[in-house]
């Protein structure tokens, strides 16, 4: 499916590598082989990736394409409690949330209808 880039949101892959679990732009490139100064241009919005590279992107984070052409939307400040933040890693308590704002987003949209 041939996509056309020029309405990237680079926010959705700065959310779709961290809910996947890849914290670095460092290893979202080695996970893309692209550049990392690429990887930061993308997701700073500063130059699109080419229609190819949107799809490796969906495919490798397992999202669809379409995902990181859709506006970003800010959740409210309500903070998320942890029972223990010692056993949690910094790690999982990124993904557990950036996975937590998507399922609050959609459940938002399905009680608006």
């Amino acid at each position: 499916m041939t996509v056309k880039t020029s309405k990237f949101v680079g926010e959705r892959l700065t959310e779709a590598r961290e809910a996947y679990g890849v914290m670095t732009k460092s290893s979202l490139a080695d996970l893309l082989d692209i550049s990392i100064s690429a990887a930061s241009q993308y997701e700073n919005n500063i130059c699109n990736p080419r229609p190819e590279l949107v799809s490796l992107m969906a495919k490798k984070l397992n999202v669809k394409e379409a995902f990181f052409f859709k506006p970003v939307l800010s959740l409210s400040p309500n903070p998320i409690f942890w029972r223990s933040r010692h056993s949690a890693t910094k790690t999982s308590r990124t993904i557990a949330e950036r996975r937590f704002g998507w399922a609050k987003s959609i459940t938002d949209e399905y009680l608006k209808c």
